[in-house]
Order: C-alpha cells, then sequence, then structure tokens
C-alpha cells in the first residue's frame, strides 16, 4: 500500500506483470488441451468448454485486479473503479463467444 502511494505507476505495471504471466499460463494449458483433443479426437468438445471456461475465470480475476488498482490509485469507491474494468470484461467475452455465434 505504500509503494502505491508513492509511485502508483509501479503498482500499475506489478499488475500488468502479474495478469500477464497468469495469461501465459491459460494460454499454455488450453494449447495443451487443443493439442490432447486433436490427437484423441474425443475431447474436442469438452476441451472447448473447459478453455472458455479458463478464459471468463482469468479475464473475472483480472477485471477484480484492475479494478482495486484504480480504486486505491484515485480513491473511488470499488463500486466505481469497476466500470472500465467491467466494460473491458465484457468485449473480452463477446470476442471470446464469438466463435459460436452465426449470423446470417
Amino acid at each position: 500500500m505504500k509503494d502505491l502511494i508513492l509511485n502508483p505507476d509501479k503498482f500499475f505495471k506489478d499488475i500488468l506483470t502479474k495478469v500477464s504471466f497468469v495469461y501465459l499460463i491459460e494460454m499454455t494449458v488450453a494449447l495443451i488441451i487443443q493439442l490432447i483433443s486433436i490427437l484423441t479426437n474425443t475431447l474436442y468438445a469438452d476441451g472447448g468448454y473447459i478453455i472458455k471456461l479458463m478464459d471468463i475465470m482469468v479475464s473475472l480475476w483480472a477485471m477484480l485486479l484492475f479494478a482495486k488498482g484504480i480504486q486505491y490509485n484515485y480513491k473511488l469507491a470499488f463500486k466505481k473503479s469497476l466500470v472500465i474494468p467491467f466494460l473491458i470484461f465484457l468485449l473480452n467475452l463477446l470476442s471470446s463467444i464469438a466463435d459460436y455465434i452465426n449470423i446470417y
């Protein structure tokens, strides 16, 4: 907390570092699941659902982490600090499920 008051930019860099490592791990696990699905040809549907669920969970975690950083940095209420991260989460969610939506 003391580091945040003295240097808020370092705090957001730390948040970005944590989020990027978690996304990297999530993408690696998703790649492994897809490779197993392709090689065995049995887990393809379930693997897709697991990957989407992992993506949603990591996105929610990142949204809450960024909202907490915005709350501390700009001295806002937590509900107000959720606005921008929630919009980014919605955009990420819509882009991740756009594969399943067919508009003719």
